[in-house]
């Protein structure tokens, strides 16, 4: 390594070395503790699941394709959480009778009653971040964070093409 990139490295100025920091404790943070039979991503695509049955409760379920667009992740990845669910009973498919290559997911009432149990942990944690920073600040700090989120999902993109 030469001297010139040793000391662009080390050139981090406080603004630099703030946000380094803050990033570098996400993945401290394991959510997944959170739950205790769900990991994080599990819990997320149930809530989808329930959220998008409860619209409308007229629908068959939502398709798998929706689900993987409302996780930002690839169809093959909530394939795998969804055998898992399936596996486990929380969750069950249906192929849409219309066309064979749309398949639909519901919660069953076990999936339900987990998600209600997940549900309440979850709600124990937003509660005590209420009581300890107040709403208007989690809500002025969850703003800036889905600013944030865009922002850098627009960058990378244009950075990597993608």
């Amino acid at each position: 390594m030469t001297t010139d990139t040793t000391a662009e490295l080390l050139s981090l100025n406080d603004f630099e070395k703030q946000i380094f920091h803050a990033f570098s404790m996400l993945p401290r943070l394991n959510l997944n503790s959170l739950y205790h039979d769900l990991t994080q991503g599990e819990y997320l695509l149930m809530f989808n699941i329930f959220l998008a049955c409860r619209e409308t409760p007229d629908s068959p379920g939502i398709f798998v394709s929706e689900l993987a667009r409302c996780q930002m992740v690839s169809p093959s990845a909530v394939s795998r959480m969804l055998q898992s669910l399936e596996r486990r009973q929380l969750i069950k498919r249906h192929v849409n009778p219309d066309d064979r290559r749309n398949t639909y997911v519901n919660l069953t009432e076990q999936g339900c009653a987990l998600l209600a149990e997940e549900k309440r942990r979850s709600d124990q944690v937003t509660k005590y971040l209420v009581a300890a920073m107040g709403e208007d600040k989690l809500l002025h700090f969850s703003d800036l964070l889905n600013e944030l989120l865009q922002t850098l999902i627009v960058g990378i993109a244009k950075q990597t093409g993608r």
